[in-house]
């Protein structure tokens, strides 16, 4: 994943995370820091974090002050460190080293009457060292060796065994355990190997002593030891072996987000020529993007800006014998707010790469815009389309013709050829087999087909094809491209589909992650397709995807961007999908999950399009909050956003609160609503239906002195949105189940409680079931493994459980990587994505476009976010059956 400029990585590794969730959910009391190692691999590198807390996880960025002089070291040489924002970055070498050391001498200080000297050495290691090779550190040291296939942790002290050694370890699962060296330096503990336990060390020796002129007792030495795991340690050549092909690798996104656009393939690059930045049927001279630019397909990362001609959408660019045929297009001739003035042009023009320069051709007979066009042998096609002559499309006329230009010989003209069946716009057209395809599109009485027609130049004359299958917006601007000697199309639905190899019918081979309409399907250099651009969810996008064909069957990867985030928020922000727009609202500044204090709120809020550019802040919240709950009410066009419940300031303290706050529809500020939650309970369950919003589980936290530290109620409440005066009731429902911080989903007039915690922060094994209209609860098989702060996301009759935090038999909590279904109707969960494609923690899940979009804001980059939207089947469909 390519990661934003400016934008530093930062721990993301399981142990930091079992601190993070040990914090969470058991507390911590403080009382001393120790200097701690982490390691994060990343995909060309690894970076070491640096940080002093009493657990392994960053504390506030004013403790880094005490570890400013610190020295890291790994294999004898010394190592360079940076300041982030809460911890210093230490960059390896590669090859990356087995361990790398740290060390700082805090001095002499005073404490309990007694005077000491305190000294702090550190390792991180990604990989067991050999048992016989000697310990090189002086001072404490902790490691991990390894012998006959067995790991063990050894403490040392001056490279001899510290026999009878204080230890402290970590574990995952929040577990905080004494333990003591035996007499050959041996610390008996399950999970450091694993990374998913980390030891803090302690040796006094005894001796007195002087430092700077300043006498002491003795010196008090601390050690600390985390794993990461996970390093490649093969030799160079099986490295070399299993690298990533280019098809493995991701593409730049395109500059700016198109659609109906001119885009071709030609000599190893990706153009993309102008197009619509635009909101769907909007136009003015500013939505037209003025651009012109190509892709290195190389390397995938190299976009570059060619001179551009006039700016147009609904253009056709083709490539032939070395150049580009730009053919078409509209232009918007009005400024912003004034009446729609569109015109189409009958320009043609030819682009030559190596001068970079345009060459007009002879013009198009008429005017016209949202056609396609094909070359077949020495032949530019131009098929379909209308012709807009100002003013608004209601005065535009389709045009029944097609055309045909000798590029041998362009200025005998153009040439008209038979007339298609009918006549159509938003359609393709491909070359394929000799044959010109010409497939769905808008016919003039406003209707969409999935027709195909075939024109054959050798006998001059058109036949029906296979109709393209699937739904109506299949055939609503969709493409087509012969690749590989096979035609494919696909429409707005995201399925690709390819014509038998006796043209008689299509197939459908694979899904993109992101179906769109107004794309590009081009051929790819890898024997891939790509799917460039379009429309998704509503708005142009900047994403290049590419479609393995391999074997008859076809293979998309997910799509994943990063992006810089507005605000100071680090973690816990409101999350959730209103309209076609993602939603933050508040968060936390401190990446400590137990950070509650007043200062670490925020009230920040922003929002992003699901099109691969930046989030954009929008009117903060009425005061700071943080882990509130979003939720989409369906009034008006895009719905109405509502901020519910979370953790604020009340007075002197933070504690969970029941305030409601309604979001602008466009984004301009927040009002409070009149409605609250009368218990101001936290961490519940929100759901939409019929037009209320109904309120599941949770917990009551208020840390004062008269109330208790926390409540579970189990009432149900209920508050109908947007009706004056209304505010949450109880409906007489109780969970029969308390739990908070679970997975919640309405499908089918049901809504289903998934994982969470109860009673004493035990996790809750049970799936129950509430049903609308008779109010009765059932439960329903559990998914495999155990979640808390996840979601659960209702897509097309199935329900999909991913993000949060996930413990399996060993009751570690760990950062869920996988996705997971449940079809009502087979009563059965099963695994669709084994390892989302986004690395941070933390991480939310959403339906939108009828795909699954991923985010994590606790990504490897300090005020970074890594999203990805991913097909919900995104195995190959390829089982041959046609359609």
């Amino acid at each position: 994943m390519r990661r934003p400029p400016n934008c530093n990585p930062r721990p993301s590794r399981s142990i930091v995370l079992a601190a993070s969730m040990a914090v969470l959910l058991l507390g911590t009391s403080a009382h001393a820091h120790f200097l701690w190692l982490t390691a994060e691999h990343a995909p060309d590198s690894t970076v070491v974090h640096a940080f002093l807390s009493e657990p392994p996880v960053p504390d506030l960025p004013m403790f880094m002050k005490s570890i400013e002089h610190a020295k890291y070291t790994a294999d004898g040489r010394e190592l360079a460190a940076e300041r982030g924002e809460e911890t210093f970055l230490v960059r390896l070498p590669e090859p990356a080293p087995r361990a790398v050391d740290g060390a700082c001498d805090l001095g002499v200080m005073s404490r309990g009457g007694a005077t000491f000297r305190l000294q702090y050495t550190a390792r991180v290691q990604l990989a067991p060292i050999p048992a016989d090779e000697p310990e090189e550190g002086d001072g404490l040291r902790v490691r991990l060796v390894a012998e006959g296939g067995e790991t063990r942790v050894l403490v040392s002290y001056d490279g001899r065994p510290a026999a009878g050694s204080e230890v402290k370890a970590y574990l995952e699962d929040g577990t905080v355990r004494e333990l003591r060296s035996d007499g050959s330096g041996v610390v008996e503990c399950e999970g450091v190997a694993e990374g998913k336990t980390a030891l803090l060390a302690k040796w006094p020796d005894g001796k007195a002593g002087e430092r700077d002129g300043e006498s002491f007792e003795e010196t008090r030495h601390y050690a600390t030891l985390t794993v990461t795991p996970g390093g490649d340690d093969r030799p160079d050549e099986a490295r070399s072996a299993a690298s990533p092909s280019r098809g493995d690798l991701p593409f730049a996104p395109i500059p700016e987000p198109v659609n109906s656009f001119g885009g071709a393939v030609l000599g190893g690059h990706l153009y993309v020529y102008s197009g619509h930045t635009g909101t769907t049927h909007r136009y003015h001279t500013g939505t037209t993007n003025p651009h012109f630019y190509r892709l290195d397909l190389s390397d995938r990362t190299t976009w570059e800006e060619l001179p551009c001609g006039p700016g147009l959408q609904g253009v056709a660019l083709v490539a032939h014998d070395g150049a580009l045929y730009r053919v078409g297009g509209m232009s918007a001739r009005n400024a912003e707010g004034e009446p729609h003035d569109l015109v189409s042009v009958a320009d043609v023009a030819r682009f030559d790469p190596e001068t970079r320069t345009w060459a007009d051709l002879p013009p198009m007979p008429e005017p016209r815009s949202t056609h396609d066009a094909a070359v077949l042998g020495d032949h530019l096609y131009v098929v379909g389309g209308w012709a807009m002559v100002g003013g608004e499309s209601s005065d535009a006329y389709f045009l029944d013709d097609a055309l045909r230009l000798d590029l041998g010989d362009p200025s005998a003209g153009w040439e008209r050829i038979s007339l298609p069946p009918a006549p159509r716009r938003a359609l393709a057209v491909a070359a394929h087999d000799g044959k010109l395809y010409m497939v769905g599109g808008l016919t003039e009485g406003g209707g969409t087909v999935r027709d195909v027609d075939v024109f054959d130049p050798a006998t001059g004359a058109w036949s029906g094809g296979p109709e393209l299958p699937g739904e109506p917006i299949q055939g609503f601007a969709p493409s087509a491209f012969s690749v590989g000697g096979r035609l494919l199309a696909s429409g707005g639905d995201g399925t690709i589909y390819r014509l038998s190899e006796s043209g008689e019918s299509w197939e459908a081979i694979a899904e993109q992650a992101v179906p769109r309409i107004t794309h590009r399907l081009l051929p790819g250099t890898e024997g891939d397709a790509l799917i460039v651009g379009g429309n998704f969810a509503g708005v142009p996008v900047r994403f290049v995807e590419s479609i393995l064909i391999s074997g008859g069957q076809g293979s998309s990867s997910p799509v994943a961007w990063s992006t810089s985030l507005p605000g100071s928020a680090m973690r816990s922000m409101a999350f959730g999908v209103i309209g076609n727009r993602i939603v933050l609202a508040g968060g936390n500044r401190s990446r400590n999950p137990h950070a509650f204090e007043a200062g670490n709120l925020v009230p920040d809020a922003s929002r992003l399009l699901p099109d691969g550019s930046a989030a954009e802040p929008i009117a903060p919240l009425p005061v700071a909050r943080q882990s509130g709950e979003l939720v989409s009410v369906p009034q008006g066009r895009r719905g109405t956003g509502y901020l519910l419940g979370g953790i604020g300031q009340d007075g002197d303290v933070v504690r969970t609160l029941g305030d409601v706050f309604r979001l602008d529809p466009d984004g301009e500020g927040w009002s409070i609503e009149t409605a609250r939650i009368p218990d101001d309970r936290g961490m519940f369950g929100a759901a939409v239906h019929e037009g209320g919003v109904w309120i599941f589980g949770g917990s009551i936290f208020d840390p004062r002195p008269d109330d208790a530290p926390r409540e579970m109620p189990t009432e149900v409440l209920r508050w109908e949105a947007g009706r004056d005066g209304a505010t949450f009731e109880p409906t007489g429902h109780r969970l029969p189940t308390p739990r908070r911080s679970f997975a919640g989903a309405v499908l089918g007039g049901k809504y289903y409680l998934v994982g969470g915690l109860g009673e004493g922060q035990e996790p809750v094994d049970t799936v129950d079931v509430f049903d609308f209209e008779t109010g009765e609860w059932e439960s329903i098989p559990a998914p495999g493994r155990h979640r808390v702060f996840a979601d659960l996301v209702a897509l097309d009759g199935t329900l999909y459980l991913g993000g949060g935090f996930e413990t399996g038999g060993s009751a570690h909590f760990e950062p869920a990587r996988s996705v997971e279904a449940y079809d009502p109707g087979a009563g059965a969960w099963r695994t669709v994505i084994g390892d989302v494609p986004i690395r941070g923690r933390g991480i939310r899940m959403a339906a939108i476009g009828g795909r699954l979009l991923l985010f994590s804001a606790e990504s490897a980059d300090p005020g970074c976010a890594e999203l990805a939207i991913v097909s919900p089947s995104p195995s190959p469909l390829g089982d041959g059956r046609a359609e």
